[in-house]
């Protein structure tokens, strides 16, 4: 008869490797989603050298309606999708001039 200390070791190194795998597939997505939020979202600065505007109008563009920021944390960003919008509509304006 095996020693009952060993089985209940065996199941806990089992349970140790499950939960190691776990950790390893939730970092892994993790860090895809940390990727993609870089290519979703842009800085400030960015944003400024992307439209040629000061940082001033952008905060004017926020405080208007026009180009609104997304805080996470500490850290301001805006989001690519509206920032192409405001391109599109303004090369429109200037086609239909």
């Amino acid at each position: 008869m095996e020693n009952p200390f060993e089985e209940i070791n065996k199941n806990l190194i089992g349970i140790n490797k499950i939960l190691s795998d776990i950790l390893d597939e939730f970092k892994k997505e993790k860090d895809c989603n940390i990727s993609s939020e870089k290519e979703d979202f842009l800085s400030r600065n960015e944003v400024c050298n992307l439209l040629q505007i000061t940082p001033k109008t952008l905060y004017n563009w926020g405080a208007k309606g026009i180009l609104m920021p997304t805080k996470i944390g500490s850290r301001i960003i805006y989001n690519k999708s509206e920032i192409n919008e405001i391109l599109l509509k303004s090369k429109f304006k200037y086609i239909q001039k």
